[in-house]
């Protein structure tokens, strides 16, 4: 699961939901929280919801509010809008590439200006998390080519940019067939840098234009 935060958000009147996934019931949460809560995939498809109001618990879809405020599943660029910060912006953006690759594994990897280098900043994978604020080495070979602007996509047989994406994205036993990674840059500079992993097999031509699309929506907002 792609780790986030969300910050405490006192609901306003009238605007205060109650979650249940079967197990557990939250809240209350606002309407905002409890939309991007839903993007992310922290709020289950099947879960319930439930105003102070009402007498029984209606499913999302049922929700006028939830259903307006989704519809159906944006575009990149009008989902990466949405973000309150560079850094949730990237954090969208590895969603979405996890999202439209299928992808098993991801990390996105933010320039910071003060250090002048790549750090890990979010992950997709249940073995990734020790990869989280770690730097990249400058002479790193996938580093090289995003700054370049060059996109990865083969096997991790291809070449040493693509074996590099392949160990940072190793999960236990498992055999990595297909591997990615797509440059973010904005003004001829490169903003972050995001690499996915599959373990089925090699990722297609019609996943590039996926993840090209992803990146044209961070340009912008990770800078």
């Amino acid at each position: 699961m792609i780790t986030t935060n969300f910050p405490d958000q006192t609901p306003r009147e009238n605007d205060g939901w109650y979650v249940k996934n079967g197990e557990h019931v939250v809240g209350p949460v606002g309407t905002d929280l409890l939309l991007r809560g839903i993007l992310y995939g922290r709020v289950p498809a099947g879960s319930m919801v439930k105003q102070l109001s009402w007498k029984t618990w209606r499913r999302l879809s049922q929700v006028r509010e939830i259903a307006g405020g989704i519809g159906p599943w944006p575009s990149p660029s009008d989902l990466i809008r949405r973000a309150r910060d560079p850094g949730e912006a990237l954090l969208l953006g590895l969603h979405l590439a996890v999202r439209s690759t299928r992808a098993d594994v991801g990390l996105a990897h933010r320039f910071l200006r003060s250090s002048g280098a790549l750090v890990t900043s979010s992950f997709h994978g249940w073995a990734l998390e020790r990869r989280s604020r770690q730097e990249l080495e400058a002479h790193d070979p996938a580093v090289g080519l995003a700054r370049a602007g060059v996109m990865v996509l083969g096997e991790p047989s291809d070449s040493e940019a693509a074996r590099a994406i392949a160990s940072r994205l190793r999960c236990g036993p498992f055999v990595m067939r297909g591997v990615a990674m797509v440059p973010v840059r904005c003004a001829g500079k490169l903003d972050a840098m995001i690499e996915v992993g599959r373990f089925d097999h090699p990722f297609r031509d019609v996943d590039a234009a996926s993840l090209q699309s992803i990146a044209n929506a961070l340009a912008y907002r990770t800078a």
